[in-house]
C-alpha cells in the first residue's frame, strides 16, 4: 500500500478458568498490529517502533477477567507523508448477554518523526461545523436518522473528533463505536464523506490527500 509493504504481526493469550457451571473454560486474547517490511530510514524504523504493541496479555476489559478480546489495527490509507491506521476491539464477557465493541484511529505523519496528525495538517479554520454538516448529509443518504436530539448531538460530536477519523483513498471515514450514539447498536456503523465533498475544506498545504 503506497510507497510500502506492511506485514501483520499477531499475537495471542489464553487462560484458563472455571464459569458459573464449573466447566473449564479459557479467556483468549487476540491482537493483530502492523509492521513495515524491511524498513529503509529512520522515519520508517520509528513508525514501526510506535505501532509495536508487544505481546498481548490475558488482561481484558471485563470485570471478572473471564472472557474473550480480539484487537486488530488495519491499515487504511498510505501516502508520502501520512499513514491512517483504524483498529476495533471486540469483547466479550462470559455470562453477558451480548459482546461490545469499540472503534478509532491513529493517523500518523511518518515522514516527521510519526507525529500524530492534526486537524490544522488537513483543513482550514472554521472546518468543525462544515465537517459535521458534511457527515450529517452522509448519514441522511444513506437513510439513517437519530431517535431524537440526543442521540444527534452524539453523532456530530463523534464526526469531529480526530481519534474517529480513518483516511481511505474514497476520503474520510468515522467507524461508530457500539454506544457512540448513546445507546447500544444505535450507530450508523461505517460512513464516509468522500475527498470531492472534502476539498472546499483542505488548506493549500493539505498533507492529504
Amino acid at each position: 500500500m503506497g510507497p510500502f509493504l506492511f506485514n501483520q504481526v499477531d499475537s495471542f493469550a489464553a487462560e484458563p478458568y472455571s464459569n458459573s457451571d464449573n466447566v473449564p473454560e479459557f479467556s483468549t486474547q487476540h491482537l493483530s498490529y502492523p509492521q513495515i517490511d524491511f524498513p529503509k530510514s529512520a522515519n520508517t524504523v520509528t513508525w514501526n517502533k510506535v505501532y509495536d504493541k508487544g505481546q498481548v496479555s490475558t488482561d481484558t476489559e471485563c470485570d471478572s477477567q473471564q472472557g474473550n478480546e480480539d484487537i486488530r489495527y488495519d491499515v487504511r490509507y498510505v501516502n508520502n507523508h501520512v499513514i491512517s491506521v483504524a483498529w476495533t476491539d471486540y469483547t466479550y464477557c462470559d455470562g453477558t448477554p451480548h459482546g461490545f465493541f469499540s472503534s478509532g484511529s491513529d493517523n500518523r505523519v511518518w515522514d516527521q518523526g510519526s507525529r500524530e496528525l492534526t486537524p490544522t495538517d488537513v483543513f482550514t479554520t472554521g472546518w468543525p461545523a462544515k465537517l459535521q454538516q458534511l457527515f450529517w448529509d452522509a448519514l441522511l443518504k444513506k437513510g439513517w436518522k437519530p431517535r431524537d436530539d440526543e442521540e444527534k448531538r452524539a453523532i456530530l460530536e463523534t464526526v469531529i473528533e480526530p481519534k474517529k477519523w480513518s483516511f481511505t483513498n474514497e476520503g474520510l471515514s468515522v467507524s461508530f463505536g457500539a454506544y457512540d450514539a448513546g445507546c447500544y447498536g444505535c450507530d450508523p456503523g461505517v460512513t464516509t464523506v468522500r475527498w470531492i465533498n472534502l476539498r472546499p475544506l483542505l488548506t493549500t498545504s493539505s498533507l492529504l490527500p
